[in-house]
């Protein structure tokens, strides 16, 4: 995934994907459609995120890792995988919170 993220950040900075539109540039990775691309980044997006939270410490290749797949998932402009990493944070907030 991480190759396939660094991917996508080639294909922004070279406009290479065949979903640009008026300069609207959907990543798609090595995927078919953007769509299936957002929903595969948000799949391993919450690694970093919940092992930043159950170490109690930040950690560079976490921050790198998350910084890499949020910008894969902003840029696929798939408002569904948007939708699907909010509700995720908020259950991991949930989840994590003792005094709930």
């Amino acid at each position: 995934m991480v190759v396939a993220a660094l991917y996508g950040v080639t294909q922004f900075i070279f406009g290479l994907s065949p979903y640009t539109v008026n300069r609207n540039i959907r990543l798609n990775s090595t995927f078919v459609n953007p769509n299936y691309w957002g929903a595969a980044v948000n799949i391993v997006i919450f690694y970093p995120i919940v092992d930043m939270i159950k170490e109690r410490k930040i950690k560079i290749y976490n921050v790198l890792f998350l910084a890499l797949f949020l910008f894969n998932l902003l840029f696929s402009l798939n408002r569904s995988s948007w939708l699907a990493f909010l509700l995720g944070l908020f259950v991991i907030l949930l989840i994590e919170n003792k005094n709930l």
